[in-house]
């Protein structure tokens, strides 16, 4: 059975996540074999953790000197018991892919 991390939302709710971490660190709250660990953080809160990560690129790619037209970031994020949110690679090697895109404009 997939060891599961239990997420609070805003609204009282949980949701149950597949985790991969290692369960140190954190609580246990379990049902005989129903072994499921509490985050350490709620899901609204490892979500602003991803909000914070998209904030900082969008800001330091628009603050270039010639600010593209179009700015395309992807990346993967895993949710992690443990550790809350975690970037995982996004195909081949990379964490962060990163696309920026100039379009001429017409003047005249």
């Amino acid at each position: 059975m997939p060891h599961l991390a239990r997420f609070q939302l805003n609204n009282g709710a949980s949701i149950l996540v597949e985790d991969d971490s290692p369960a140190s660190g954190v609580g246990r709250v379990s049902r005989g074999a129903d072994a499921v660990t509490a985050a350490v953080a709620s899901l609204p809160d490892v979500l602003k953790q991803v909000r914070s990560v998209v904030d900082d690129t969008l800001t330091e790619l628009r603050s270039t000197a010639d600010s593209p037209s179009e700015i395309e970031i992807e990346f993967g994020v895993r949710l992690s018991g443990q550790f809350g949110a975690v970037m995982t690679k996004a195909g081949g090697e990379a964490n962060l892919q990163v696309r920026l895109l100039w379009k001429q404009t017409r003047e005249g």
